[in-house]
Order: structure tokens, then sequence, then C-alpha cells
């Protein structure tokens, strides 16, 4: 099926998020042609250049993975060929034209002609691809993900689920014993072994309430899944002081409305990846 917007059941367009929003909307949606410096990087995603790169990989793995879990499967060399109809074709352009916004909100130079930077495979590949690494970047892959399957299951006629894989925690609990384990022996002492003697140090369990994940294996594209999966709206609110060769970030992570978590960094990702951390501890979730 070739898609535009007005094909039923198009999936919404979906839109950045986060402290950067701002910033990552001029710099996805100006076009070189009016960027007088464009190799400069800002704080956090650097430029348009990096997110195109970003955004090419993201798509080549969502396209490769909805191919992977194509219902009949398909050979390996059959996935390859597929994807990379998508990747490396029209399809990309087909999907620019699918949603209009993509292409008006472009800035251009008065001499950059929209039909012209469009018509070419190149440009409109690479203009989908920024746009792809900025929804990476802020929203995390399961928002890519769910964007891309849903095009390319309109596309194939067929659905095509991605499938959710929960993190492992990096400290499992220790398997439970059965019930049909054989009694110790006759005078084996029953029950718990002993507590430490009196002035021994305790053991360095963590204490009741502790988050059972550590808190340095939650990223940020984690807090962003499981707020989606929970279905929690996720923003931020960034605020800079002192001078600009020493700044100093605080941000505050806001979720369905209410505070939940606070950062404060020199740089303003680290505060905000401190920030999601806290807020996701706050709400429960580790």
């Amino acid at each position: 099926m070739i898609l535009n917007q007005d094909t039923p059941n198009l999936p919404p367009l979906p839109e950045f998020q986060g402290a950067d929003e701002q910033d990552l909307t001029l710099e996805v949606f100006t076009h070189k042609s009016l960027n007088p410096n464009p190799d400069e990087l800002k704080p956090g995603f650097g430029n348009a250049d990096r997110l195109s790169v970003l955004g090419s990989q993201a798509l080549s793995f969502a396209v490769t993975q909805f191919y992977f879990r194509y219902t009949p499967q398909l050979t390996a060399q059959e996935i390859i060929l597929k994807a990379n109809e998508v990747i490396q074709g029209p399809k990309i352009i087909e999907w620019l034209d699918a949603y209009p916004l993509l292409k008006t909100r472009l800035r251009r130079s008065q001499a950059s002609n929209t039909d012209n930077i469009f018509a070419s495979l190149a440009e409109a590949s690479t203009h989908f691809h920024t746009y792809v690494g900025a929804l990476q970047y802020s929203r995390g892959p399961q928002v890519v993900n769910a964007w891309i399957f849903g095009l390319l299951s309109l596309s194939e006629g067929v659905k095509v689920e991605d499938e959710d894989i929960p993190m492992q925690d990096p400290n499992p609990p220790p398997p439970a014993s059965s019930s049909s384990a054989s009694p110790p022996p006759p005078g084996y002492p029953q029950g718990p072994p002993p507590g430490p003697p009196p002035g021994y140090p305790a053991s360095n369990a963590p204490p009741a309430g502790s988050p059972s994940i550590p808190t340095n294996f939650i990223s940020l594209s984690f807090v962003h899944e499981t707020a989606t999966k929970r279905r929690v709206s996720i923003d931020y609110s960034a605020h800079k002081e002192g001078a600009a060769h020493t700044p100093s970030w605080t941000v505050c992570c806001i979720m369905d409305g209410v505070e939940r978590g606070r950062g404060t960094s020199s740089k303003q990702k680290t505060a905000k990846e401190e920030a999601a951390r806290n807020a996701f501890v706050a709400m429960g979730w580790a």
C-alpha cells in the first residue's frame, strides 16, 4: 500500500519531548542553507548531522526488527533485502508525503526550493533521519519502533507487534526453596542460621525501601519506556544559573503534571538524567 496523509489508521506523528524540545525542533527544521554554523555542537544532542546518524541507525534497527518479527518468517537474506528496500528506497519520500508538516515546517533560504529539496532521495533521507534521531534522543527507542512498526504494518497489510522485552534485574532474588526439598538430617539445626554475635557488623544487605534496580542501571530511555508503558506523561523544565563558562543546570522531571524528581549538574543532559532517575524511584518503579 502507498501511504498518504489520508490513509486510514495512519499513526500520529510523534513529537519531541523534554528540556531540549525547542532546541531539537529548531535544529531539525532548519535547512543547512539557512544555518550559518552547521558544525556547531550544542549541549546534549550536538547538531543535525549527529541526529541524522543516530536516526539512520535507529531506523535501520526498527525496520530490521519489523521484518524479523514478520509472519510468515522470512529468511535472513529476505530480511536484508526488504529492509534495504525501505531504508534505501523511495519509501522515505512516501512517508514524508504522508506527514506534510515534516516538509512545510522546514525553514530554508529563499534560494532553496522545498520541492527540489525533497525530490532528492539523499536530501529527503537526511531530513527524515534527523527527525527520527531527535525522536530517539528525546523519547527513546520504544516510540521510534512503535511509529515505524505502524507505518510498515500499513504498507505490508500485516499487523506486526513489537514485543516489549523487560529489563532483567541485575540482582535477581535467589530462587525460592522447593517444598519438596528433603528435610535436614537429625541433629542438623533447623531454621535460619543465627545472627552475628553482639558487636559484629551486620550483613551489607541494602536497607529496606532501597530500589531493587540500582540507579546506575536506570537510563533516560528506560525511564521514558516505563512511563510510556504505564501511560504516564513525562516532561522536563530546565533552569540555568552562573556564568557561561561555569553554568549550573537544575532540571525537574514532571510526570502527569507533578514534579517527581530533580537533578543538578554543570551539564544539562547530566542534570536531566539525574532528575529522571530520581523521578523513577519516587514513582515506585524501581
